[in-house]
């Protein structure tokens, strides 16, 4: 029920957007628009589309666009302005709250959709080779510090050799693990490394 009631406001929102651009073009305002209604039109199809700090932006700018134009009518007094902006305000209130809750760090859809591309990519890692690496290093201290991660595939599963040279200190820790969801998990919750830095190894 609560899908319905967002169909039928994105669909009112929509035909008053057309009706204002053909109504009143303006080249700046419309590309903002147009992505604040495939904003909300996301939100309700709870479809990740791009990255959250864009439509985080896009939130912003809607906010911005509202406040600025209160502030011009409660500058002015005029009675025809305030009821302006009340009324946009009031139209625009639940797509405002649509762009912040689809914008938001909580929003599950996001963690899915990361978590989807890292599968992606390692998954294209194994089909061209069994062994992708990483290797980082960083200085800590003055002192150099350099791991690596090298992961090989043998059939139905995944090694990882993680080491750890730093100074004249060296450590060693290898993982097993069946499934590309935990070589990502393990990967980067131990190891430190993305998956997006490894290169596969022929």
């Amino acid at each position: 029920m609560k899908r319905i009631l967002w169909y039928i406001y994105f669909s009112f929102i929509f035909i008053s957007s057309v009706l204002t651009i053909i109504d009143d073009f303006n080249p700046i305002r419309v590309p903002i628009t147009l992505l604040c209604l495939l904003g909300l039109f996301c939100f309700i199809r709870q479809k990740p589309l791009g990255s959250r700090r864009f439509w985080r932006a896009i939130f912003w700018l809607q906010v911005a666009g509202l406040s600025a134009g209160s502030a011009v009518a409660l500058f002015y007094m005029s009675q025809e302005l305030l009821i302006q902006a009340g009324t946009l305000v009031l139209f625009a209130a639940p797509l405002v709250y649509a762009l912040h809750k689809y914008s938001s760090i909580n929003n599950d859809i996001w963690a899915k959709y990361d978590l989807e591309k890292k599968l992606e990519l390692a998954n294209g890692l194994f089909s061209k080779s069994n062994q992708a690496a990483s290797t980082l290093t960083t200085e800590i201290e003055g002192t150099e510090r350099r791991s690596q991660v090298l992961i090989s595939k043998n059939e139905d599963r995944y090694t990882i050799e993680y080491s750890i040279e730093s100074g004249d200190s060296k450590s060693k820790s290898s993982f097993e693990v069946m499934d590309l969801k935990g070589l990502v998990s393990i990967v980067e919750q131990e190891t430190g490394h993305k998956i997006c830095d490894f290169q596969y190894r022929t």
